[in-house]
């Protein structure tokens, strides 16, 4: 066969390498091997094949037999070395790199494999001393072997020992600091003789992982100064990533976060079903507790696919969501968009206030709680002659639940549509006085300093909650709403009054949750308060 059929012979058992066709491979080599049994392509080409095929005893006999007529064939060692080590014998693995040694001493490649064998095992001392060897051997790579051990260190910090030191990511992932230090350690060196933006890039990425966030920002201000402007997409790479280490490492926090929030399923004038509702609050609660920097993995863990934990994970979610209640954002809406049922009640009430002296400020969307609720809700909203009684209705309709998470809005007050009438006034002093229908499903009703609130019950017609709350006005001095932008502004600063206090008391009181939960309380109160640890630092 000439030389340029076995060129094309061997092209053609390398396609069927490639494709996954070994015994075809074989019979093309077969010829080849007989025509050039000292072509270490030829043979290295042959042992891929065997070892395919699950021949791997007749590989290792092709190797040794060829290694015994030229013994100088560092390839073949390499191959003979990594048929061992696939087949987890270690120890025939490292016997024949030491005879490997013996006839080419401190070679390069079989000194680089040997090490990736101790990286493989998870040997950091063994690598480090490997690599040291192969560095005085061959000065002239320092940099390229520096590199090598740096990567394969920072691959063994992933899933540190629960016993040695340790940094914990938000995404669940634990990173051993010793090795990582060795890493930070060797790509200093590098750059200290040769200060490529990449090195500086991998160096930042080191200390990010250690959350030495300060020491990252100066490196990757260092790679970017180093990058060439016409590298415009590993620029705008290497600036996010930059940016990500601002504000101690919130900055990525949040922006992964984002991520998630914009995955919620969307929310609509018909609101979503309970299932959607329940995994918007998971993926609310997995943003927050990883913008926060907490364990999202554990979170999930803990919450698997037990009824029992979902329901008061979402329990605990709901408590959260009230504790931390978003801005309003009240928006002006044209009624058309909602459904009938609440188009009518509203119109209903305002007719009847409109015959109490009351005048229609609009209606309005309170869009910041859109996903909080799993629903959006008109919300109409009036004001007495004088300006000092505001008044606001909506109606709630439940959430379309699958059979078994009815006991879910059972336990939030939210199984039946709840119709709300609502007045308030604002004293002089800045102090709140509410009076609604809602205390059916208003159970938290811890009292608040500086906020008067009355929940008569849903009976209660809007002429008698008006009635009692201007009773509780007696004697009081008032502030006048004079439009919907003062009646907004003291709506956020009653949010914040609310939010604080929330969170000064660890969210619910013992009280609060013992109604909220009813019977099901000595089932579910312990779990519901593991979950108020896990999503916030708070708890009862």
């Amino acid at each position: 066969m000439g030389a340029s059929g076995v060129e094309e012979q061997y092209q053609q058992a390398q396609d069927c390498l490639e494709q996954g066709k070994y015994k075809a491979a074989l019979k093309r080599l077969a010829p080849l091997y007989q025509a050039q049994p000292h072509n270490t392509d030829i043979i290295l080409a042959t042992v891929e094949a065997l070892v395919a095929l699950d021949q791997g005893t007749k590989a290792r006999s092709l190797l040794l037999y060829s290694l015994k007529r030229d013994p100088r064939q560092a390839r073949l060692w390499g191959a003979l070395a990594d048929s061992y080590w696939d087949e987890d014998d270690q120890a025939s693995a490292h016997k024949a790199l030491d005879k490997a040694q013996v006839v080419l001493p401190n070679h390069f490649d079989l000194m680089l494999q040997r090490a990736d064998f101790y990286a493989d095992c998870e040997d950091r001392e063994a690598l480090q001393q490997q690599f040291d060897a192969a560095i005085a051997a061959h000065p002239e790579s320092e940099v390229a072997l520096l590199r090598h051990r740096a990567e394969a260190l920072i691959g063994l910090a992933y899933g540190a020992d629960d016993d040695e030191a340790q940094v914990k990511g938000g995404l669940g992932m634990v990173f051993a600091v010793v090795p990582l230090q060795a890493a930070l350690n060797d790509l200093t060196r590098i750059i200290e003789r040769d200060g490529d933006w990449n090195h500086y890039f991998k160096r930042a990425d080191v200390h990010k992982k250690l959350q030495n966030y300060d020491d990252a920002i100066a490196d990757f201000d260092a790679a970017l100064a180093r990058l060439p402007e016409s590298e415009t997409d590993l620029r705008e790479h290497l600036q996010q990533e930059r940016d990500g280490c601002l504000n101690n490492g919130r900055n990525e926090r949040e922006r992964l976060a984002q991520n998630m929030r914009e995955s919620l399923t969307q929310v609509d004038a018909r609101g979503v079903s309970l299932e959607d509702h329940m995994a918007n609050n998971m993926v609310r609660a997995v943003a927050n507790q990883h913008a926060q920097g907490g364990d999202i993995l554990a979170l999930l863990e803990e919450v698997g696919d037990d009824p029992q934990e979902q329901m008061a994970f979402n329990v605990a979610q709901e408590i959260v969501a009230n504790a931390t209640e978003a801005p309003a954002d009240y928006t002006a809406v044209d009624p058309a968009e909602f459904p009938p049922p609440a188009r009518k009640y509203n119109a209903r009430v305002g007719a009847q206030l409109a015959d109490l002296g009351f005048h229609s400020l609009g209606d309005f969307e309170p869009r910041g709680l859109r996903q909080q609720m799993g629903r959006a809700v008109l919300v109409s909203i009036f004001v007495c002659e004088d300006h000092t009684v505001a008044a606001a209705c909506y109606r709630l309709t439940p959430l379309r639940p699958a059979w078994w998470l009815w006991l879910i809005q059972c336990l939030l007050g939210q199984y039946k549509s709840s119709e709300v009438v609502e007045f308030e006034s604002v004293t002089e002093e800045g102090d709140y006085i509410i009076t609604n229908n809602t205390a059916q499903v208003n159970v938290f009703s811890a009292p608040i300093k500086g906020v008067d609130l009355l929940a008569m019950e849903p009976k209660a017609g809007l002429a008698e909650v008006l009635r009692v709350h201007n009773t509780r006005l007696a004697g009081c001095q008032l502030q006048a709403l004079s439009d919907t932008e003062a009646l907004f502004a003291e709506q956020e600063r009653l949010r914040q009054i609310k939010v604080e206090h929330r969170q000064s008391i660890g969210y619910v009181t013992e009280e609060e949750l013992k109604k909220l939960l009813g019977k099901h309380y000595d089932g579910l109160a312990e779990r519901v308060k593991k979950y108020l640890n896990l999503l916030s630092s708070q708890s009862v």
